[in-house]
């Protein structure tokens, strides 16, 4: 090998969160002990995906995948061991994943592929697995049904908005449950209508939702929200709006849930699950309808 080598690789960045609270709560040793523990576990998932530990730089691990299908594979397996850990009370994984060409050198990595990653890494929040559309855009079709357009943001170097996904750890289709109909409680859909337009009506606020402003993110973080809500019961990025295959999809991120009431269906209750949104109906942010009051967005889809 040339002392500098170019190739492409799956990039990607997983860092502990949480930890300073650790150290306070349990002091110095325990606490780097916990931490090695779970950076020993997570070294040994990513290297049963084929991974390659690029380094470790304090409670982050940075690794390179062949391709960006192993990397999402060992993403979700890393979440779901992090959280059952025992122990880690508090601690939660952030990680960040692009595709794309890198530099060798000297047994590390360098470009735009690994400072993508690493800015993903960076914005991500707690729990939270995110990658570029073109890393979305490489994936077999199964791991792409795990994954939903997240958000549009400016990448480091770049003037203009880009489209991210995350990828949902929690109930994965990666594992085999996908199908042309989907079930959410006892209410059935199918792929068959194809909807442009999605009005919502909030506090006498109307808003329209077409193919270009999507995702919209609904929440209580009044700076980010394309809906801001005030309510207690919402969460900060509560939930998000996107458009896929002819519909509208509500996408639930938040900790307390959001219900949703439509064409004359029981009310569903969604926690961090997906569900479209068919001609007009009531969504409730963190509380049910009927408790809702001023707070229930009204929805018709034209």
């Amino acid at each position: 090998m040339t002392l500098q080598e170019k190739s492409d690789s799956t990039v990607m960045f997983a860092d502990i969160s949480g930890s300073s609270l650790l150290y306070k709560q349990h002091g110095n040793v325990k606490a780097n002990s916990l931490i090695n523990t779970i950076i020993s576990h997570m070294s040994e998932i990513i290297a049963s995906y084929h991974g390659k530990i690029i380094k470790t730089i304090g409670d982050e691990i940075m690794a390179s995948f062949s391709n960006p299908d192993r990397a999402v594979k060992a993403a979700l397996e890393l979440q779901r061991t992090c959280q059952d850990h025992p122990g880690s009370g508090e601690l939660q994984l952030r990680i960040g994943i692009d595709y794309g060409e890198v530099i060798e050198k000297k047994d590390d990595l360098f470009g735009e592929t690994v400072n993508n990653a690493a800015y993903l890494t960076s914005i991500a929040n707690r729990g939270k697995v995110l990658m570029t559309s073109h890393t979305f855009q490489m994936l077999t079709h199964k791991s792409r049904e795990s994954c939903s357009e997240y958000d549009k943001v400016v990448m480091k170097g770049h003037t203009h908005k880009t489209s991210i996904y995350r990828l949902f750890w929690e109930e994965s289709p990666i594992e085999g449950n996908s199908g042309v109909t989907q079930h959410v409680g006892n209410f059935e859909f199918t792929q068959s209508s194809n909807f442009r337009t999605l009005e919502l009506i909030y506090k006498d606020r109307k808003q329209i939702i077409d193919t270009t402003n999507t995702p919209f993110q609904i929440g209580r973080n009044e700076y980010q929200s394309s809906l801001f809500i005030s309510s207690e019961f919402a969460s900060r990025d509560h939930c998000q709006i996107i458009y896929r295959r002819g519909k509208f999809i509500l996408s639930d991120h938040s900790t307390n849930g959001t219900y949703i009431s439509q064409n004359n269906q029981p009310e569903i209750y969604l926690r961090r699950e997906e569900l479209p949104l068919l001609q007009l109906g009531e969504i409730g942010i963190g509380q049910p309808g009927h408790d809702a009051g001023s707070e229930i967005i009204l929805f018709k889809t034209l």
